[in-house]
């Protein structure tokens, strides 16, 4: 009887289909933690980029602010002029506070919360 090695190769010891699963889960994991390690990434931009977003609104808004301070500290009436100053301070805030609640509400829930 003649050995044939090429069907010498295809039996499979016990065990040994344990650990091609094995490899084949530890492959399948480390993609995983490759995407999620991306998308973890990409989250950490997207909350940097907002912090940064809303502090230049905010202190945008500080500066006009003290511009009205200004206009009323000097005693002079109300005019036209400081009345849109300040509605556009108003304005900015709003669209700051808008800002957060979309970015709040577009913001992936972490499952483990």
């Amino acid at each position: 009887m003649k050995a044939y090695p090429e069907r010498a190769t295809c039996v499979l010891k016990r065990g040994q289909l344990t650990k091609i699963q094995l490899q084949i889960r530890v492959t399948h994991l480390q993609k995983r933690v490759r995407k999620l390690r991306v998308q973890l990434g990409e989250r950490d931009q997207a909350c940097n980029d907002l912090i940064d977003g809303t502090l230049q609104s905010l202190y945008a808004v500080g500066l006009e602010l003290e511009g009205y301070q200004r206009l009323a500290s000097t005693g002079r009436r109300r005019t036209r002029a400081t009345d849109m100053k300040l509605n556009r301070a108003i304005a900015c805030l709003q669209d700051v506070v808008d800002i957060l609640r979309s970015s709040i509400k577009r913001a992936p829930r972490d499952p483990a919360r």
